[in-house]
């Protein structure tokens, strides 16, 4: 994943792209020095898909229901074949397969799990805008945009994926006082 580059190449249009850039790159080491988001990013993509597989279906998957039928009667059916940290899950009713990402804003994405993790963090705790999430993420402003919306449209993944987070940032605190 790639963050904001430190030589300050991004363009401004403005004419003092001199200023912008020093500011820019000023406001976004600070960002990125916010404790939690910089353990975040030192998360490995399994610790980050668990993260979410607890938010969505409870830590001893006592929640797991699936998303075609409403059956209960789940097996796991292995990893995903291109995510290897996404579980799959076939329901004993109706035969059909899901995983971990189905039913939300995150599946089918081609944007990592940490990237969506750091979007909801920053949009939705940290309230930044999509300008700055973009420039930090060096992912397009409609990218972003795209993702902010498909997250506020499914607000119960996204409440649960807040709440994991804000749970997460109080563990970390306690450990680290």
């Amino acid at each position: 994943m790639v963050l904001f580059r430190e030589n300050g190449t991004r363009k401004h249009h403005d004419g003092n792209h001199a200023r912008n850039n020093e500011q820019s790159y000023e406001y976004f080491r600070s960002v990125l020095h916010d404790s939690f988001l910089s353990k975040i990013l030192s998360l490995p993509e399994n610790e980050i898909a668990q993260i979410i597989r607890i938010g969505r279906f409870g830590p001893n998957l006592e929640n797991i229901r699936c998303p075609f039928c409403g059956s209960r009667n789940i097996l796991r059916f292995g990893h995903k074949s291109n995510r290897a940290n996404i579980r799959r899950y076939r329901c004993g009713k109706c035969k059909k397969i899901f995983n971990d990402l189905t039913g939300t804003p995150l599946n089918g994405s081609k944007m990592s799990l940490k990237e969506w993790i750091i979007i909801t963090y920053l949009s939705f705790i940290k309230r930044e805008t999509i300008i700055n999430i973009s420039r930090i993420l060096c992912r397009p402003y409609p990218t972003i945009w795209n993702a902010i919306n498909r997250l506020k449209n499914t607000k119960e993944i996204t409440s649960c994926i807040v709440n994991m987070l804000t749970l997460y940032k109080f563990l970390i605190n306690k450990s680290s006082k």
